[in-house]
């Protein structure tokens, strides 16, 4: 799995919720390419009945993510 310099990967999907909560994160950011879309549904209705801020990124074409700041 990768993701860009400075952001902290809290594990697969099946324990995002709980992984949230250790870190103290106050949101997510949910890229969705990397989802099908009843993972990316079951994951942001957890998040947000949870309490957490939810962005979805639907992925930047032909851009470098780590020249993205």
């Amino acid at each position: 799995m990768a993701w860009a310099p400075g952001l902290t990967y809290l594990g697969p999907l099946d324990s995002a919720m709980q992984g949230m909560k250790n870190s103290g994160a106050g949101g997510a950011i949910v890229a969705v390419p990397g989802l099908s879309i009843r993972d990316m549904n079951v994951v942001v209705r957890d998040l947000l009945a949870a309490g957490f801020h939810v962005q979805l990124f639907g992925g930047l074409l032909n851009i470098n993510p780590s020249s993205c700041r």
